[in-house]
């Protein structure tokens, strides 16, 4: 009898394997859907843009500076204009050639930021194992991908048609967006820092043990390559993670009375190619340049004084811009006080809202707002980790069986409200989002 069972298990499973690659070549095709609506968009912006067409999007200047001419910025964060230069070679003879070249290296670096956040949450939510999706397992991998994809579609929520909320005179400025579609270099370097991230989570519950560099050193090696590749294509990232990880890594050392100061050294060693890279990258800031004055060089301080011109409602601003990620810290704040990977990205989103609030660049470059790019790039990941945690207590709560729904009642009504409460939150940000990309797409200005 046990034997009879046991063939049957064993011919049960590879259908299971079986059903599943569906669920992969729809996300396959998911992928492919979005490739082509990047590249049209990055070629329209590049191409109008290049053209000296109406266009709210920086690529012409992204294009001089793949060509080598002066654009009138400085750029000192070469990866993508690198990575332009190479797809230049094989189009130059083509009359379109510097923008096709320019769109193909947006569209490859933000496809590959939709392919390391699939990966990463595929990482971490394991749907070969959810057991609600056993009897259709496709169901799991094409759900994940999915809302994989949404994360770079989502946005400040939209005021309706023709109406503005109270005390706001732009959609975007002010408020933000966790995917500004008019910045390429925020979408590239966007790739490069989901790796940092989600590989210095994997480091941070461990890097504290004995020996863990040794056990763990190409994670360490890993970590510090692709920071350094995140700052190499814009440093937005970096300023907010770097300044996180001091921080917290700092209190950790004090809270464990510097037992810790071996291993917190071994990772802040990893740290050190980014901050040479910054040093450079900051020397026009702090050295001057474009004619600027000793008083005009450096970072300034202020109270909001850069961010309030956009908006005459500060705290509807912010609520709009993330209104998801305040919904999951409501509801399940006090289950998240032992989660480091959310108490980090917390950390992380305060940070970027703190110096955008209290900093700024002096000279012509202070109502660039150039500050507030480590704040919506730590908008991004807030949304992706309130994600992950939302689609856990879903999961969760789809797997209880229906005697202890039926015992528990009340408890479970009670998180039947705070998911619908958190989905609905995030369902209006996509669907705004897909309203804003579609302005964008068509042309739109930005703000």
């Amino acid at each position: 009898m046990g034997q009879k069972i046991m063939q049957n298990q064993i011919q049960k499973q590879p259908q299971k394997n079986n059903r599943e690659w569906i669920g992969w070549v729809l996300v396959a095709l998911l992928f492919l859907g979005c490739v082509a609506l990047f590249g049209s968009l990055y070629y329209n912006q590049c191409y109008h843009d290049y053209r000296g067409k109406v266009n709210w999007a920086d690529t012409k200047a992204y294009i001089q500076e793949m060509l080598g001419e002066d654009s009138g910025y400085s750029f000192p964060y070469p990866i993508l204009f690198w990575l332009g230069r190479v797809y230049y070679f094989f189009v130059k003879s083509l009359a379109n050639g510097p923008e096709l070249a320019m769109a193909l290296a947006l569209t490859t670096l933000q496809s590959l930021s939709l392919v390391f956040m699939e990966l990463a949450m595929h990482r971490i939510l394991r749907p070969r194992e959810w057991k609600c999706c056993e009897r259709h397992p496709w169901c799991a991998p094409f759900l994940v991908g999915v809302l994989g994809t949404s994360l770079f579609f989502v946005s400040m929520i939209m005021h309706p048609p023709g109406h503005y909320f109270p005390g706001l005179k732009f959609d975007c400025m002010g408020t933000f967006s966790p995917n500004p579609w008019h910045n390429g270099t925020y979408q590239a370097a966007r790739s490069f820092a989901i790796l940092a991230f989600f590989q210095f989570a994997k480091l941070l519950p461990i890097y504290e043990e004995r020996n863990a560099f040794q056990e763990h050193k190409r994670e360490y090696i890993a970590f510090s390559i692709f920071l350094l590749l995140a700052t190499m294509t814009k440093p937005s990232f970096t300023f907010v993670f770097v300044a996180t990880a001091g921080l917290w890594m700092s209190f950790r050392l004090i809270k464990s009375r510097f037992q810790t100061f071996l291993p917190a050294v071994s990772l802040g060693l990893m740290f050190l190619p980014t901050f040479v890279d910054l040093l450079y990258q900051f020397r026009g800031v702090f050295g001057g340049d474009g004619g600027a004055t000793e008083s005009e060089r450096g970072i300034g301080f202020c109270l909001g004084d850069v961010w309030l011109t956009y908006t005459n409602n500060f705290p509807l601003s912010l609520l709009l811009a993330n209104l998801f990620s305040f919904s999951v810290l409501f509801f399940y704040g006090r289950e998240l006080r032992k989660n480091t990977l959310y108490q980090f990205t917390l950390a992380q989103w305060g940070m970027g809202a703190f110096s955008t609030f209290f900093c700024y660049e002096k000279g012509f470059r202070k109502f660039h707002f150039n500050f507030s790019w480590g704040y919506m790039i730590g908008m991004f990941f807030l949304f992706a980790v309130s994600l992950l945690l939302l689609v856990e207590k879903t999961r969760e709560h789809c797997e209880k069986d229906g005697e202890e729904n039926l015992t528990l009642c009340k408890k479970f009504f009670g998180k039947r409200i705070a998911l619908c409460a958190c989905w609905g939150c995030f369902l209006l940000h996509f669907i705004s989002g897909i309203v804003y990309f579609g302005r964008i797409y068509q042309g739109g200005t930005y703000y």
